[in-house]
């Protein structure tokens, strides 16, 4: 069983040092729709300094703006090593998404001891330099004789694509997380769904993370890590409004 969806290879390679968040955001969408939005573009857009981009779920607001219909999904794995239950949810959402026809953003944490180990015969991305901070594009899976694997367009590093193994991969996650399309639909391009507004609703509320499809309740950055209520509470204790407190005070 293979998958690779069809991207072009010419665009892979970053601009910048730091552009792996824009360059991954960059592939998934040429490879959906066809067009080719500049990583100049997609910096402002994702916020991207030359620190890099703060978070998987700006790549989750990115592509839901360019991918509209593709529902978009922050999902985060703590825990490192990662729990079998999150490594399984990993390999749903990304055949899912795949099957849809669109690639999974994949925020990574890559020390020398865990640099990505290519498999079925692919090369090695040259990753150097101490631990590696990344984004990655997860554009297809596979499962034979050497196991269940995904295939990463790498924008960072040569030959900026290859095999890595599923469990190499959850490896390489926490405790960051990755963002893949929870639309049901066959993956026309420039094909829509309608959008759950009941979702929407909950996540400007609860914040943009979740696991396995489900809000985390972490809040917002902007709002010092509150969802809205908290953040409203917040406001009002600093007003002296009777009654209204500051969950996080003290913390």
């Amino acid at each position: 069983m293979e998958k690779v969806l069809d991207y072009p290879r010419d665009q892979v390679k970053q601009d910048t040092y730091y552009n792996c968040g824009p360059a991954t955001v960059q592939t998934i969408v040429r490879a959906a729709t066809g067009s080719l939005v500049s990583e100049r573009v997609l910096a402002g857009e994702l916020g991207t300094t030359v620190n890099g981009t703060d978070y998987i779920g700006l790549l989750t607001r990115v592509l839901n703006k360019h991918l509209p219909g593709a529902q978009y999904t922050t999902v985060t794995m703590p825990h490192d090593p990662p729990t079998g239950e999150e490594r399984e949810a990993l390999w749903k959402h990304i055949r899912a998404s795949i099957d849809a026809g669109y690639g999974v953003g994949v925020n990574i944490v890559a020390p020398p001891r865990n640099y990505p180990r290519g498999v079925y015969g692919s090369t090695s991305p040259r990753y150097a330099g101490g631990t590696v901070y990344h984004y990655v594009a997860a554009m297809g899976y596979r499962d034979g004789n050497e196991g269940r694997a995904v295939w990463i367009a790498d924008s960072g590093f040569t030959p900026y694509g290859y095999w890595v193994s599923l469990d190499q991969l959850s490896t390489l996650i926490p405790p960051k997380g990755y963002t893949y399309a929870a639309t049901q639909a066959a993956g026309k391009k420039g094909a829509t769904v309608p959008i759950d507004k009941t979702q929407l609703v909950l996540d400007q509320l609860a914040g943009p993370a979740h696991t396995d499809g489900v809000p985390a309740f972490t809040g917002w950055p902007q709002l010092g890590g509150r969802t809205v209520v908290d953040a409203l509470a917040a406001i009002g204790a600093a007003l002296d409004v009777p009654g209204f407190f500051d969950p996080k005070a003290g913390k």
